[in-house]
């Protein structure tokens, strides 16, 4: 899979979309989906995990990090 880096200010929902056509899926859900399998695979069956943190660890970054930078949550 491409592991695009997210642009500066590009929100989760938009970074997930280029991810999306980068890596030729029809659906973001589709993408979440392949990622989740990935990531179960990769951390031995851990079931549910947040989209941001399932880009963070494609990306190999700080989940915190990448929600801080490409959300609207607020963060001090």
């Amino acid at each position: 899979m491409i592991a695009a880096q997210p642009l500066p200010n590009e929100y989760i929902k938009g970074h997930l979309g280029r991810l999306r056509v980068i890596n030729g899926f029809e659906s973001s859900e589709q993408l979440v989906r392949q990622l989740s399998e990935q990531h179960r695979r990769d951390c031995k069956g851990e079931k549910s995990t947040p989209t941001h943190k399932l880009i963070a660890a494609m990306l190999k970054t700080e989940p915190e990090h990448y929600l801080r930078q490409h959300s609207l949550l607020p963060f001090t």
